[in-house]
This record gives C-alpha cells, structure tokens and sequence, in this order.
C-alpha cells in the first residue's frame, strides 16, 4: 500500500509524492474544551443515575418494610433535648 494513499485515507493532505508538509488545520484547544465538556457531562450524568438508583433502592426496601406489617420503618429523628440555664444577671 503505497504512503500517500494511506494518508488520504487517514484524512491527511499529502501530495502523491508523500510531501505531508502542509499545515494542521485542527484546533487542538477548541477539541481538548469540548472533550473535557463531554467528559463533565457524562461524569454528572453518571452521578444522577447512581443517586436515582439509590433512592429507587432505598424506595423500595421501605416499600417492602411497610408491606411485611411492621411499624418502625422510617426512623423519626427527634430534636436533641435541651438544657435551659437559668440566667442571673
């Protein structure tokens, strides 16, 4: 397979004689921005179906708890009790 062909099939601008000396055209800042947006974007994405799924999880077991009959499914947290001083002045 001869050089030049294998260069205009990787998408390069090279003269039949193999001459690749022309000028990159690709704006390595505009494509290294967009991949790191993508990669943000899918590494959010991946953090709100991990939360969806837990609270789906968590869902169903309270489902499952409130089917079985019992009564102490959901813990209610009460305020801690506070000790009032009496102030002088």
């Amino acid at each position: 397979m001869p050089k030049s062909s294998f260069s205009r099939e990787a998408g390069g601008s090279c003269s039949d004689k193999g001459d690749c000396s022309g000028a990159d055209e690709t704006d390595y800042a505009q494509r290294h921005f967009v991949n790191l947006a993508a990669t943000a974007f899918l590494l959010a994405l991946a953090i709100c179906i991990a939360w969806t799924i837990r609270v789906f999880d968590q869902q169903q077991a309270l489902e499952r708890c409130i089917a079985s009959g019992r009564k102490d499914c959901v813990q209610i947290s009460q305020p801690p009790s506070r000790t009032y001083r009496h102030l002088t002045h």
